[in-house]
């Protein structure tokens, strides 16, 4: 398929071999982030939009549902919009998965039959929030706080198949004149 200028490509690939990639699209006017699935049963689905954004990331189950979370872009706020995919069902709607933020994206997410994670930074820390299958999320927990010249962004997330999680995340401490890596 024609992307036009495409921008951060991902893919993933679920055991029972349904696919998903996902990309922005970035024009003068917006950019849009787009999806496209590979049924096993029956080739790619096609090009799908799911809405304006930048940076998406997505995960796929063990029997490939889907979920993509990108950054809404507006100029007051920038939450994290996430959309799933369910096999058989198809795409839900796009919602707010996050508060408006007020610095730069960094986030992740992650998926099995049990439960959606969804992974991100804010300058107030690191946090994380679980969606059950049915779509409720549970309360945001911070896992790191931020503090005076310490900076968490780039956070990893995976999950096993009873819903059990392991996070990392990069640190940086700033301090004159350099800057510390963790």
């Amino acid at each position: 398929a024609d992307v036009g200028q495409g921008l951060a490509f991902k893919v993933v690939m679920s055991p029972s071999g349904a696919a998903f990639v996902v990309w922005q699209r970035h024009t003068v006017a917006a950019s849009t982030i787009f999806v496209n699935r590979f049924d096993p049963s029956g080739g790619w689905t096609g090009t799908q939009r799911l809405g304006e954004g930048r940076a998406p990331v997505l995960a796929v189950d063990a029997v490939g549902n889907g979920v993509v979370a990108w950054c809404e872009s507006s100029e007051q706020s920038s939450p994290i919009r996430l959309r799933r995919f369910a096999a058989g069902s198809g795409w839900g709607t796009a919602f707010a998965a996050t508060p408006a933020r007020d610095d730069a994206p960094s986030f992740e997410v992650a998926t099995t039959t049990a439960a959606t994670l969804l992974a991100w930074t804010n300058a107030a820390g690191l946090w994380t929030a679980t969606m059950s299958p049915n779509g409720g999320w549970d309360s945001p927990e911070r896992i790191t706080a931020a503090a005076p010249n310490l900076h968490q962004y780039s956070p990893q997330v995976v999950m096993d198949g009873a819903g059990n999680a392991a996070a990392v995340w990069h640190e940086i401490q700033w301090s004159f004149p350099f800057g510390y890596y963790h």
